[in-house]
């Protein structure tokens, strides 16, 4: 009898380590259907037009097609950089990704002034087409990680994880 147990828990361990396996292997693969670059001669001719405009300095682009749109991903001045546009080829924001020392004095001062025992890990500076910047900062301290959203001078916590979970 313990013979038969111990089979069926070896069984279902083993079962529900496929299926987590398979779980993980799908939901990497999604992932990879999304980056499958797309051709510019498929892309709206509008909006490889405002990119060629607009980012003359770029390098190293790929752009993607979406649900909703074009994606386009490439490094400008050493930044990576993510521009979208819709299916009409109208810009709809740029993220850029930076650490530390490209952000501007001002909303660096306002961040370390209020988290001084925190690191700045990483930054995503959000420009929309008003002209308005939005940064999302990921900060690190001791026993949490703190994901900041500052617009117009306004921090707010946006997400806040304690490291121990």
């Amino acid at each position: 009898m313990k013979q038969i147990f111990f089979v069926c828990a070896v069984l279902i361990i083993s079962s529900t380590a496929l299926v987590n396996n398979a779980f993980a292997q799908n939901a990497q693969n999604a992932q990879m259907a999304t980056e499958i670059e797309t051709p510019v001669n498929v892309i709206n001719s509008k909006a490889v037009r405002d990119f060629t405009k607009a980012f003359k300095q770029a390098s190293d682009e790929a752009w993607f097609a979406t649900d909703d749109g074009f994606v386009v991903k490439f490094k400008q001045d050493g930044v990576e950089t993510r521009a979208d546009y819709n299916k009409k080829g109208n810009w709809l924001h740029t993220i850029r990704t930076y650490d530390e020392n490209r952000l501007p004095a001002d909303i660096r001062h306002l961040v370390k002034s209020s988290y001084y025992d925190y690191d700045i890990l990483q930054v995503q500076e959000i420009e929309k087409p008003s002209n308005t910047f939005t940064y999302i900062v990921h900060l690190e301290g001791k026993t949490k990680l703190i994901n900041l959203r500052i617009s117009d001078a306004d921090m707010e916590e946006w997400q806040k994880f304690d490291k121990s979970k």
